[in-house]
């Protein structure tokens, strides 16, 4: 009997022990979160946009956050494998991710994901929104996306338009472009945004959707102009070229980039690390880091709740399309 009660004895001090510790773990992730270096996977290889804003990010967060940020490559599976690692990860803020529009959009859509896009993850933060511009030549006869419409309608099928990812954002962006306008337009791929503007250029092609680091060069040059770019908003350094939206096609189609977590990280660890990634976005030497690596012209912030909104719209007008186009996996 005796040996039954120190037994019993013994495993409810065991089952303290536990709670004890279990209770101290939850009041230092509610608490005093990050109490130890915090890391965020990359889900392409170095050197790339999403990559060195990562790094960026974690360069600065420490200032406010007090503890480093390692960054860790996981390339492969058109990002779905350092996607995947980030949400088979504890939900404690500890194992984050970078937001870029493929493994949440069209990739899931197009090959079979081990996650589900939408209900698996939490966008923390948008810190860039990769402008997707429809150009043409400069001696085009259109100022903007309705003189294209209006010639596009009287000429079904005449027009053809280039860019560089099939299936990809920019890909879908003009398909949904194309059917919000009901317009019929054929389109060339290429292999690079360069490729398109060099098209675009030549005659090849009447329109083609650029970035604003391949159509700048052309545009200040004076031998391709802007017609209206698929962002929410307009673009800082382009602040004259007016949104698809605002020239009444509802087309809001952008490649964003920031930073995400898995869905069931708590709800005060993703608001502290909210409050920290903005910090990080208004610190001046941040801003001095994006400008020299290129990005300042994309630089576009979205907190929480508005990335998840986003990031949803995306994925859900992007899915039909992709249907349409009968890519869908």
């Amino acid at each position: 009997m005796k040996k039954i009660l120190m037994i019993m004895l013994i495993a409810l001090l065991a089952f303290g022990t536990l709670f004890a510790e279990g209770q101290a773990e939850t009041a230092e992730t509610a608490d005093s979160y990050p109490t130890k270096p915090m890391k965020v996977i990359v889900e392409y290889n170095a050197g790339g946009s999403t990559d060195m804003l990562g790094r960026a990010i974690a360069s600065i967060i420490p200032k406010y956050l007090d503890q480093p940020m390692v960054v860790e490559n996981r390339p492969g599976g058109s990002g779905m494998i350092g996607v995947d690692a980030v949400l088979k990860a504890k939900a404690d803020g500890y194992t984050l991710g970078t937001t870029s529009s493929g493994p949440f959009t069209t990739v899931p859509m197009t090959q079979k994901a081990p996650y589900d896009p939408v209900n698996d993850v939490k966008f923390i933060a948008t810190f860039t929104l990769g402008p997707i511009i429809v150009c043409a030549s400069a001696d085009a006869p259109w100022d903007d996306l309705t003189d294209l419409v209006a010639d596009a309608k009287a000429a079904p099928g005449k027009y053809i338009y280039g860019q560089n990812a099939p299936g990809g954002t920019t890909h879908i962006a003009m398909e949904i472009f194309r059917a919000t306008s009901g317009i019929d337009m054929k389109m060339i791929p290429y292999n690079s945004g360069s490729e398109v503007a060099a098209a675009l250029l030549g005659g090849h092609v009447d329109t083609g959707t650029l970035s604003p680091a391949e159509a700048s060069e052309h545009v200040k040059a004076g031998t391709l102009k802007m017609l209206g770019v698929f962002n929410p908003g307009r673009m800082a350094d382009y602040p004259d070229i007016k949104t698809a939206l605002e020239q009444g096609y509802d087309v809001q189609v952008a490649v964003p980039k920031g930073i995400f977590a898995p869905a069931g990280i708590s709800d005060d660890i993703a608001e502290k690390l909210e409050a920290a990634l903005e910090k990080v976005y208004n610190d001046e030497e941040f801003k001095a880091i994006v400008k020299q690596i290129g990005l300042a012209p994309e630089l576009y912030w979205m907190n929480m709740g508005d990335s998840q909104k986003f990031m949803k719209g995306l994925y859900d007008s992007m899915k039909p399309v992709v249907e349409e186009l009968g890519l869908g996996n």
